[in-house]
């Protein structure tokens, strides 16, 4: 199974300096401001930038400077580790290393990547796959013994260097296989900020029926992600009803997913003492909410990292 090995922060937000290793279960306990929401925030960027949208992430948060340590740290540094189980036994598990170095650039919300790395670590062994910086972008394949040509005599293919405000990462992921797999490893990161349970949220409307495998980050798609698991999967359904018993008691019977419209469904929850279910347009935020927990926490495919801001509430 993928899991987090380590993460290391300089200069974002509350966060001068920061290193994380995260064991199978974590609990961040500090005081109001002390960077808890933040070292969440800082994940989510890292996977905004891997998705091509660093740019309106960091726009969206009032541009780089506002992100700044103290509104004065000279760059934003981050380094984050994955390792891998090997894909047979008797295989030493291996890593993936990204780094990534953001600045501002002149007025305003401008930045530019100033560097960014991919190195892949085998058996304690170091493979620098990419390399980017403001006037190169070396990319290289690695087959597990020797460097796959790629264009160039050294096995290395140069690119332009990025200038729009995306990573490098993220435009030329596809080059390599296990950039693919850092990729996916990034973009299967779940992080659970602003969970919106109100009256005027998505999740109580009826839902398009369509196959999901993963709560969003929102939580917006409860009602087809759990059509989804608890159609398909028995040990799902089993570990959902029994959850949803110790949280409410005996009186809950079922989950159900009632027509709505056209191709579209209700999420609603059976009691045993009322004849009709009630929907989610009608369920207390407190219930959705931990089927939000439920749903993110008892998925049967594994992810790197699931991490929820504020469970208790």
């Amino acid at each position: 199974m993928p899991r987090l090995k380590k993460l290391e922060i300089k200069g974002f937000r509350s966060l001068k300096d920061v290193v994380w290793e995260p064991g199978n279960l974590n609990v961040v306990i500090g005081e109001n401001g002390s960077g808890k929401s933040n070292l969440l925030s800082a994940l989510k960027l890292l996977q905004e930038s891997a998705n091509k949208r660093l740019r309106d992430s960091v726009l969206a948060q009032g541009g780089l400077r506002r992100i700044l340590w103290d509104h004065r740290a000279s760059e934003i540094e981050f380094w984050i580790n994955f390792e891998v189980e090997a894909g047979g036994p008797g295989l030493p598990p291996w890593g993936l290393q990204y780094q990534l170095a953001v600045i501002p650039f002149g007025f305003g919300a401008g930045y530019s990547i100033d560097h960014e790395t991919v190195t892949y670590h085998s058996a304690g062994n170091p493979v620098l796959l990419l390399e980017s910086d403001p006037f190169r972008c070396e990319i290289k394949a690695w087959n597990g013994d020797n460097m796959v040509d790629m264009s160039g005599p050294d096995g290395v293919q140069r690119v332009d260097p990025v200038y729009e405000g995306e990573t490098a990462f993220s435009l030329y992921g596809t080059v390599e296989p296990r950039f693919v797999k850092l990729l996916r490893l990034f973009l299967n990161l779940r992080v659970y900020q602003d969970l919106t349970t109100h009256g005027a949220s998505r999740l109580r409307e009826a839902a398009v029926a369509r196959v999901e495998q993963r709560l969003d980050s929102d939580g917006q798609n409860l009602a087809p992600l759990l059509h989804t698991l608890y159609e398909e999967s028995r040990d799902f359904k089993r570990t959902v009803n029994g959850a949803m018993i110790a949280a409410f008691g005996a009186e809950f019977e079922e989950l159900s997913f009632p027509p709505a419209a056209d191709q579209k469904i209700q999420l609603a929850v059976r009691w045993k003492s009322l004849k009709d279910p009630i929907s989610a347009a009608s369920l207390s935020d407190g219930t959705l909410r931990f089927l939000m927990l439920v749903a993110a926490l008892a998925n049967p495919e594994p992810v790197p990292l699931i991490a929820i801001d504020e469970p208790e509430a």
